[in-house]
């Protein structure tokens, strides 16, 4: 499987070389499988570029492909949970950039820049990693979690005494 996966924007392996001599694009090979996703999904390079996102992700968002991790920051408003705003470095997807560890169910609010709404999102990065180990790139799936979110507050609060129930 390890040569299917691509570094710098250029695959790596004899799958690539297939798919160049065919006159396709490797990264494209992957835009059908992250629209099949019930989530949303994107990957970007090690620099930080989106290379691919689902239309899932990207009607939500209006992140797109060639967006920076800055430029996504901007463009949603990006916070953590408590609503304090988050710098690139702060992403998870960052992290897994720079630290290549797995990072799972990390919570963010964002605001639909279409909209203005804000909504919470779960996301779980993986690093992707060259044939010879470094980290290339990060792939990230995430899903809208609002409803979850404010149903889990109203539980505490009616447990706490500070709602009650409305039947």
């Amino acid at each position: 499987m390890s040569e299917h996966i691509y570094g710098d924007q250029a695959w790596a392996g004899p799958y690539s070389t297939y798919v160049r001599r065919l006159g396709g694009n490797p990264i494209a090979v992957f835009e059908p499988i992250f629209e099949a996703l019930p989530y949303g999904a994107f990957a970007i390079d090690v620099l930080g570029r989106v290379l691919c996102v689902n239309q899932l992700y990207s009607s939500l968002t209006e992140i797109t492909r060639g967006m920076t991790l800055e430029e996504v920051i901007a463009v949603c408003d990006i916070r953590d949970l408590a609503g304090h705003p988050l710098r690139e470095e702060g992403l998870p997807e960052a992290r897994v950039l720079m630290d290549g560890q797995e990072i799972g169910q990390s919570l963010l609010r964002m605001r639909s820049p279409l909209e203005g709404h804000e909504f919470v999102v779960a996301s779980d990065c993986r690093p992707v990693r060259g044939l010879d180990g470094r980290v290339i790139g990060a792939v990230v799936i995430a899903r809208e979690i609002s409803e979850e979110v404010a149903l889990a507050i109203g539980v505490r609060q009616v447990a706490e005494g500070q709602a009650s129930i409305d039947v």
